[in-house]
């Protein structure tokens, strides 16, 4: 195996994280928090795609319950990243998401209630590249390359409008179609947790 990330720390209460050209993003307790560059797909079957000089970076948070690859909000194409929706090919495939929020009881007063909506999302053809911090850290970087993740089938851009999701979110999907293990740990006589990912050096 190789470790891609190696002893990132989970932080067991509010943090924060600056966008590079961006804003500073708080980060909820427990978090698993990577660094991804996102770009546009420009051949669909590259051997070794590069990822482009004036790429950016931003943070992703690793979500194991949601069961796709990438999930991202128009606003960080625009915001953070400096891209527009028309700069990735749509595919012919849609997400269907269940968004659950809290909206207040118009009938009784200091109460909300839960409400499930279906949301069909566009899926946009895409690559991800993870960056790889050095070991024990979250934000500062090594001088390792960026590894290419294929992502199937594409990376889904919510409206900008529905604010959803808050950080990008990377899914249980990623991992799977490209051979990763993820390890959540918390090493004896630390107070810490922490988390790895690896990759298992196999053709997926």
């Amino acid at each position: 195996m190789t470790p891609l990330i190696e002893g990132a720390p989970i932080h067991t209460s509010k943090s924060t994280v600056r966008i590079p050209s961006g804003p500073v993003v708080t980060l909820s307790p427990y978090q698993m928090v990577v660094w991804v560059t996102v770009a546009a797909r420009t051949s669909l079957h590259p051997a070794a795609p590069s990822i482009p000089g004036n790429a950016r970076r931003i943070p992703a948070v690793i979500d194991t319950g949601f069961n796709d690859a990438l999930l991202l909000n128009e606003r960080h194409l625009i915001d953070w990243l400096g891209l527009s929706t028309k700069d990735f090919p749509v595919r012919n495939e849609l997400l269907h998401l269940f968004h659950r929020s809290l909206i207040k009881n118009p009938t009784k007063a200091g109460q909300h209630d839960l409400t499930t909506t279906e949301v069909t999302i566009p899926i946009h053809e895409g690559f991800v590249w993870l960056h790889r911090p050095i070991p024990q850290s979250r934000d500062q970087f090594s001088n390792l390359a960026a590894e290419w993740r294929h992502v199937h089938p594409g990376i889904a851009v919510c409206p900008y409008e529905t604010g959803y999701p808050r950080l990008p979110l990377l899914g249980l999907r990623l991992f799977t179609d490209n051979c990763l293990r993820l390890s959540v740990q918390r090493n004896v006589g630390s107070s810490k947790p922490e988390f790895s990912v690896y990759s298992l050096n196999v053709d997926c």
